[in-house]
């Protein structure tokens, strides 16, 4: 008798007689992660327990098995089985368990209750808050509250903290997805930043000038930042890969490439950056750096990033939804750009004013073809 599997409320046929490898191997990664915090997963009747250090890992393992078979009848493939699906569908389906999985993260707690006095503002969405001001509020250790009138608190607003030099540390809690531009702008004694684990955009210069911060952890669920959030921020405690430092968090410490040290004696040919890494946000102590290779996992390369380096050529993956403005601003024997994906995905990326200026070769080679860059090759000044 044909059986099917329902999920996201969607009704999958399956072949009974191939379900069990597939959901034994699927019990045999989530099992790694047993004995952990307490939280479970149910699946094939069977709880588990989750370590939700390890959680993330099982998630993208079982996610990399849901991929579409290109052909007339779209298909996942669990386990090398491969099951027909609506594959208009399918995304959400992905979606659906990626939101389910994240909420057994361990949520963090404040070591001090709720800041009082905070200015808040309604969002347009009528149920929830942001945090637009320190208001009345004297607290030099700031505890954000994860709800203001019974209704969530999901943003820090535009330069909601900026200048704010009293300011020791800040608690960002798990209801925050969105810090806004220049939230914390130039707070000169900020030393500590905890943020929650839902926070998905950082903005535009969040941290910038922030000279005393030493901690700050970035959680996996940033998916987009702004540019410069870091810059002028001198004293950050990194973690070292090779002749790059990173930030990001116990899971992943490599999620941001902030840093380089600097190389007096040579160059680094074909250097790696880790495959961990999502953001770029390097500056100009880069010019060592022969033939670079960015990772898969990168979406975002910052303005200015590779400024002046000594690069021969560059592979960009199609991953890549952002690169600022000079990103490889007079790169001078830059004679080769590579793009892993299509002209079509490359004519989606978000590019920065002059992000290719003043370089050795005038097009990107894509997949299927070449799109031509703006070099500019005029007097220099813009």
């Amino acid at each position: 008798m044909a059986k099917n599997i329902i999920f996201n409320d969607t009704t999958y046929p399956i072949d009974e007689s191939k379900l069990a490898p597939a959901t034994a191997e699927l019990q045999s990664h989530l099992s790694t992660a047993m004995n952990g915090s307490g939280a479970t997963i149910n699946f094939g009747g069977t709880a588990y327990n989750v370590d939700s250090t390890k959680l993330s890992t099982a998630t993208n393992i079982f996610v990399s098995h849901l991929k579409t078979v290109e052909g007339d009848d779209s298909q996942v493939v669990v386990g090398g089985v491969a099951y027909s699906v609506d594959a208009s569908k399918l995304a959400n389906a992905v979606e659906d368990m990626h939101s389910t999985l994240s909420g057994l993260a361990e949520p963090i707690e404040p070591a001090l209750p709720a800041s009082e006095g905070l200015e808040f503002a309604l969002n347009n969405d009528g149920a929830s808050y942001s945090v637009v001001g320190i208001g009345t509020c004297e607290d030099t250790d700031i505890v954000i509250p994860d709800t203001h009138e019974g209704l969530s608190v999901t943003t820090i607003g535009e330069a909601a903290f900026s200048d704010q030099n009293k300011l020791i540390s800040i608690f960002i809690p798990d209801s925050v997805t969105t810090i806004e531009n220049y939230a914390f702008y130039d707070c000169t004694s900020l030393t500590d930043v905890t943020l929650g684990n839902n926070v998905a955009y950082i903005g535009e210069t969040a941290f910038h000038d922030n000279k005393s911060l030493v901690n700050i952890n970035i959680p996996n669920s940033v998916k987009k930042m702004g540019l410069t959030v870091f810059d002028g921020c001198s004293k950050l405690a990194t973690t070292s890969w090779g002749p790059y430092k990173y930030l990001g968090n116990s899971e992943n410490p490599y999620l941001y490439l902030l840093d380089m040290e600097f190389h007096s004696s040579g160059t680094y040919e074909h250097h790696l950056i880790h495959e961990k890494t999502r953001f770029i946000g390097l500056r100009e102590q880069c010019a060592c750096v022969l033939d670079l290779i960015i990772p898969e996992e990168v979406v975002f390369i910052d303005q200015w990033a590779f400024w002046g380096a000594n690069l021969v050529s560059v592979s960009i993956p199609k991953t890549v939804t952002h690169i600022g403005p000079g990103a490889f601003w007079e790169c001078y024997e830059l004679r080769s750009v590579e793009f892993t994906g299509t002209v079509e995905e490359w004519n989606k990326i978000e590019l920065g004013y002059m992000a290719f200026s003043f370089i050795a070769v005038d097009y990107v080679q894509c997949s299927d073809g070449q799109v031509e860059l703006n070099i500019y090759e005029g007097d220099g000044e813009c």
